[in-house]
């Protein structure tokens, strides 16, 4: 992992070579409510998310299986997920004879 240290900034290069700022937990947990509340609403999966993130010049090791985490605790998105992975046989009862 290529790290990098600007004196109390801690950056990681990227695989665009690009440096992305780690975060501490305290800042993870905050990007991770603004970045979702942004994007819950359109439903993103998590590699989708961490491209956000990451985008945005952020990085922590954790940030997938926090972003999981968060989205389990979201009843927005666990209403749409439920919606989503509804049976089509529940939905659609049409026989054809």
């Amino acid at each position: 992992m290529d790290c990098y240290l600007d004196e109390d900034v801690l950056y990681k290069r990227s695989f665009d070579e690009t440096l992305l700022r780690c975060l501490n937990e305290e800042e993870a947990r905050k990007t991770l409510n603004e970045i979702h509340e942004g994007l819950c609403d359109t439903n993103t999966n998590e590699h989708k998310m961490i491209r956000q993130i990451q985008k945005d010049g952020h990085f922590w090791i954790t940030m997938e299986r926090d972003y999981i985490d968060y989205v389990r605790k979201c009843h927005k998105c666990q209403v749409y997920r439920d919606k989503v992975n509804a049976s089509l046989v529940h939905l659609f009862n049409i026989v054809s004879y």
